[in-house]
């Protein structure tokens, strides 16, 4: 009887789309966007918002091993920040 549970939870588990994906692919990179879908976002004004120019400043950040905020991303691959 678990083993029908255990089979059958598998089965409805893998049939949604987001959960199928979520257990194939199962950690986030750089290429999702090509594996999941998206949608564009389309403009509904004809005024362009612009954020205001600030000071370029350089992060000084050091973590408790030392490591400066620029070692952190490199050590930790990361393509992005925000």
């Amino acid at each position: 009887m678990k083993k029908t549970i255990a089979v059958i939870t598998l089965l409805f588990a893998l049939s949604s789309c987001k959960i199928g994906r979520f257990v194939w692919y199962n950690f986030a990179d750089i290429t999702d966007h090509k594996v999941f879908p998206g949608r564009e976002i389309s403009m509904d004004s004809t005024e362009v918002f612009h954020f205001k120019n600030g000071e370029t400043k350089k992060l000084d950040l050091k973590f408790s091993n030392g490591d400066s905020f620029e070692d952190y991303l490199k050590k930790n691959k990361t393509v992005a920040f925000l």
